[in-house]
């Protein structure tokens, strides 16, 4: 069998598989990991977002807690207002140093330093006020009073922080939503990307490989059957010859036998009543003898020319006139070239030259149109025009719908016209298959005239077939 073996085509579309799914699933696994790794970095830095404007919303609470703290330590007596103080002292550490690390960085209070281009401009502006805030604080504290005349700027300046404070805060808060808004739109460029992939991997994948599969087990599965109908044929062939070759060895011998025995006791009879009876078992026997060879004829195969090709077809056709008294007429050129096989088809057996090929493909029309088409007469013709042959078989029977010449090696065209197919194609020629205007069926065979050896099919000299306008030759 031609073709690839099963080992080489689980082994290539095994490749195949392999090859396209890893890329496919490292494609995925890439695009996962970097979804991973986005929704981690996107939640360190919301983490960090939170702490930070948590910090920067602490510091309008500080401010707020310090200037309170002065006003009620200033109207209190000195034992009633120590702890105020101690405690405006410590609320006054943590204010600075958070302020100072929310512009300069601070590892012990997780605080990077600020690279941002709109909240430095807004921590410069506020570093005045705080500047002015912090200096009545500490004015204050260092007194333990703070006069009446300061009130005014303390709350002044408490206020003017507090707003300044509350845009800082503003603008880390949109930053952080901004940077949010950007991470979920990354995280759907992401799965946009692997849906892409998804899709991609079922389209490039999958449906090649499956299709790839489909035509591998299809090839496969013609060349089977190709095998089978030539294993079919050239079996079918070589019964035949056999069956030929023991009819003229055996049968044909016998009734010789039976023959010449008959002759000699017609001899003896001679002047007896059953001479008469004798003679006719004669004449039988004589039929006889003659249907025998011409039937050993037709089964045994024939010599490779177009000459004992066209003597062959003509027995075929007193045969079929004989015994099924259909009405057949060859038209024969003698000197038509034969097709010639490719070179790389076998030629072992005699079952596969052209000649025995075309001839048991004229049978089978025959038996076809007899047996199936109730054909009432026959033609086969074999010409040469323009430097292409031609071989046709037509009756005028009840004819059928043929089939596509591309379903002729399906199993729903029958074996009959399968295997006269496979023997067109064995030899080189075309094979068309086609409903008579008149009624019936032609079938026509066509191979280049000027064909040689090395001669490999019908595509390189013959055109398509379309219409046949010279009529057969009528009986």
């Amino acid at each position: 069998m031609t073709g690839i073996s099963q080992s080489d085509f689980a082994q290539r579309t095994a490749r195949l598989l392999t090859t396209r799914y890893l890329m496919a699933l490292t494609t995925v696994a890439l695009l996962s990991v970097a979804g991973q790794v986005l929704v981690q970095v996107g939640l360190s830095r919301q983490t960090h977002d939170t702490h930070l404007i948590n910090l920067a919303g602490r510091q309008r609470n500080y401010s707020q807690a310090l200037c309170k703290n002065v006003l009620a330590a200033t109207h209190l007596p000195p034992s009633e207002s120590a702890e105020i103080w101690d405690e405006t002292a410590s609320i006054m550490d943590t204010f600075t140093r958070v302020h100072q690390g929310l512009q300069s960085g601070d590892p012990h209070l997780d605080l990077p330093a600020n690279h941002s281009s709109t909240i430095h401009p807004l921590l410069t502006n506020l570093e005045p006020h705080f500047a002015t805030l912090s200096a009545l604080i500490t004015q204050a504290f260092s007194a333990r009073h703070l006069p009446a005349p300061d009130v005014s700027a303390l709350l002044q300046a408490q206020r003017s922080y507090l707003a300044r404070m509350e845009d800082v805060v503003a603008q880390l808060d949109r930053e952080a939503g901004n940077r949010l808004s950007e991470i979920r739109i990354l995280e759907g460029i992401l799965w946009a990307l692997l849906g892409v992939v998804l899709i991609i991997e079922s389209l490039a994948v999958f449906r090649p490989v499956i299709r790839r599969i489909r035509l591998e087990i299809s090839a496969r599965e013609h060349r089977e059957t190709v095998a089978i109908e030539s294993e079919i044929a050239e079996l079918s062939g070589r019964l035949e010859r056999r069956i030929g070759q023991d009819l003229h060895d055996g049968l044909g011998q016998v009734l010789t036998g039976i023959s010449f025995q008959i002759k000699a006791l017609e001899r003896r009879l001679k002047n007896s009543p059953e001479a008469e009876s004798a003679a006719e078992i004669s004449d039988h026997v004589s039929q006889a003898i003659g249907q025998t060879r011409n039937l050993a004829r037709m089964l045994h195969p024939i010599e490779a020319d177009a000459h004992s090709l066209g003597t062959a077809l003509r027995d075929l056709a007193s045969t079929t006139q004989q015994v099924f008294s259909v009405p057949t007429v060859v038209v024969w050129d003698d000197d038509l070239p034969l097709p010639h096989r490719s070179a790389e088809q076998p030629t072992e057996h005699q079952e596969n030259t052209p000649s025995i090929h075309l001839f048991r493909l004229a049978q089978e029309a025959v038996s076809n149109a007899i047996r199936h088409g109730k054909a009432r007469h026959l033609w086969i013709t074999g010409v040469i025009e323009n430097k292409r042959c031609e071989f046709l078989i037509e009756d005028d029977g009840i004819g059928f719908e043929p089939p596509q010449v591309s379903d002729l090696h399906q199993p729903r065209a029958g074996m009959g016209l399968r295997i006269m197919a496979f023997r067109a194609e064995r030899i080189g020629a075309s094979f068309t298959l086609e409903r008579r205007a008149a009624g019936g069926t032609r079938i026509i065979l066509r191979w280049a005239s000027h064909s040689g050896p090395g001669y490999a099919g019908p595509e390189c000299a013959c055109e398509p077939y379309l219409n046949i306008t010279a009529k057969p030759p009528q009986i």
